[in-house]
């Protein structure tokens, strides 16, 4: 059976991953994209990140570009940026302090 999986293309047909795809309900919303991401100008973001991070996002990156999703790593860590809260809140405080135990940086 073939059926059109969340990361393929347009028009294109690949094998049903296993599991239940995700409900579009689930998948947040950010009107802020279509507000400031064309005409807001560029920064500089220089990251230094664990290797298998960067191989993870490079597998990820060009998985996607095999599947005619045309991307970068910079578009993914843009898109996961606009997904941050505008406000600081409890939840990413959590978060931090959980990643920050199961994660130490030598730094």
């Amino acid at each position: 059976m073939t059926t059109t999986s969340p990361i393929n293309a347009p028009g294109q047909q690949t094998l049903a991953p296993p599991g239940d795809p995700t409900p579009p309900d689930s998948i947040p919303s950010i009107p802020s994209w279509q507000n400031r991401a064309q005409r807001e100008p560029t920064a500089n973001l220089t990251l230094r990140v664990r290797q298998h991070l960067d191989s993870r996002l490079a597998r990820q990156v060009f998985e996607l570009n095999q599947h005619g999703w045309h991307t970068s790593k910079v578009e993914i860590i843009e898109m996961l940026l606009f997904e941050m809260p505008d406000q600081l809140d409890g939840d990413l405080v959590a978060r931090l302090q959980s990643f920050r135990s199961a994660a130490p940086r030598n730094t």
